[in-house]
């Protein structure tokens, strides 16, 4: 694998995930009040609030990581996109499905507090889908490709990372 390829699309794959959180972020600030000035400059940070920051980390490190497997992909490196997946392992897919589900809880929110459906939850809705399904065709690949190894007898040993060096 070229290195300089390799750079060009970890930092395609970057620039896409901070372009991708920062309009998120801005859909979602864009309805907020301002925060509320407390004595002594303290601010005491609401659970909502946490949940808007770790929705704008799980839509950046998605979009990082999809964009990269599919930059290679149309670069007709699939070799390059498979090896990115075999790296990322197990822990990827389940990450991607749980961010997937968090991400979704937005628009469930607004349907069942009988608000109308703001823009970012059904963004965020359609971000987890994405993922969810993603996450899904990922784990029953790799459960199907280790059922087969299984029943050959053969085992298989952690993916070769001697492409990135």
């Amino acid at each position: 694998m070229n290195k300089l390829r390799r750079y060009t699309v970890a930092f395609i794959s970057v620039l896409l995930g901070i372009a991708a959180s920062v309009a998120v972020a801005a859909l979602e600030l864009r309805d907020r009040p301002p925060p509320a000035h407390f004595p002594h400059g303290r601010q005491v940070q609401n659970p909502e609030e946490t949940q808007m920051i770790f929705g704008w980390c799980v839509v950046f490190y998605a979009t990082t990581y999809c964009s990269g497997q599919l930059i290679y992909k149309l670069l007709g490196s699939s070799e390059e996109s498979e090896v990115v997946a075999q790296v990322a392992g197990w822990h990827l897919p389940v990450l991607h499905l749980g961010g997937g589900l968090f991400l979704l809880v937005p628009l469930i929110r607004d349907l069942h507090g009988g608000h109308n459906c703001r823009l970012v939850a059904v963004l965020y809705a359609f971000i987890g889908s994405v993922l969810i399904l993603f996450a899904l065709a990922r784990l029953l690949g790799k459960w199907r490709s280790s059922r087969r190894s299984s029943d050959d007898g053969q085992s298989q040993g952690p993916p070769s990372t001697d492409r990135f060096r």
